[in-house]
């Protein structure tokens, strides 16, 4: 019987990195002293990330340009007249666009009496539990504000 081969590996062997011979500070980093730390005060990135525009700066200036053919238009003139001319032939998209944009949008009411909501919630409860669980009103809040206190004063 033949000897089996042994299998070697195709890999190269693994290559020490060298060390950074950087001079590395002393002590902790932090420690009060250190005058590798940044001082009381000191941005560790004084630059910062540096500032890219946002695609409304592009438009603003977009807008700004010279309309071609036109001497006394610019692209935002254009583009307001276009939105107009639209309202005018009944696009209500873009009539409620000029309102907006002139008028400001309108005002939106939102319900925040969150009191009554929680007061309505615990009325429900109590009248389930009269249903299900066949118990007088007394009954059914004691067992309500036992299981959970701050319902007492949403109690009428």
């Amino acid at each position: 019987m033949a000897a089996k081969k042994k299998k070697t590996s195709k890999r190269p062997a693994a290559v020490k990195q060298p060390r950074n011979t950087g001079a590395k500070p002393n002590g902790k980093l932090f420690e009060k002293g250190n005058p590798h730390a940044w001082k009381q005060g000191q941005s560790g990135n004084p630059v910062g990330r540096p500032k890219s525009r946002t695609l409304s700066e592009h438009l603003r200036d977009r807008l700004k340009e010279q309309f071609p053919g036109r001497s006394d238009a610019t692209y935002g003139r254009m583009v307001a007249e276009a939105l107009v001319d639209r309202a005018i032939n009944g696009d209500v998209m873009a009539i409620r666009e000029v309102y907006d944009r002139v008028e400001g949008k309108p005002k939106q009411t939102i319900d925040v009496n969150v009191e009554e909501r929680k007061r309505e919630m615990v009325e429900d409860a109590i009248a389930r539990m009269i249903e299900e669980a066949q118990v007088s009103r007394e009954e059914a809040i004691e067992q309500l504000t036992a299981f959970a206190p701050e319902m007492s004063k949403w109690i009428n």
